[in-house]
């Protein structure tokens, strides 16, 4: 069983994984002018079968405060070898302070 946190950390840090790395990336990215937010997601294929899809969504108005923002982020697996359980499937944070603290948990 391999931890989503692995593949997390190669989309954010491509070279981190010797046995591990992205062979195809799909990316969409929208805009929606009359509420301000910006949504995108993309889809990540590794070498090993798997596939991540990541979205993210943030308003594009400046910040006040230069800290963490809200925004919200899934990773989720859409695809797995019958072989390689990764585990958990889907995965959610509401800004990137999170989403760094779980990396640093699982690593």
């Amino acid at each position: 069983m391999q931890h989503l946190a692995q593949y997390v950390e190669v989309i954010q840090q491509p070279n981190s994984n010797p046995l591990l790395h992205i062979i195809k990336h799909e990316q969409l990215e929208n805009s929606h002018d009359d509420v301000h937010l910006q949504s995108s997601s993309e889809k990540f294929y590794f070498n090993d079968g798997t596939v991540i899809q990541k979205e993210i969504e943030q308003d594009d108005l400046p910040a006040e405060v230069e800290s963490c923002s809200e925004c919200w982020i899934q990773y989720q697996v859409l695809q797995h070898p019958p072989t390689l359980k990764v585990s958990p499937h889907k995965v959610q944070f509401n800004s990137h302070c999170r989403e760094q603290y779980w990396l640093k948990y699982f690593k």
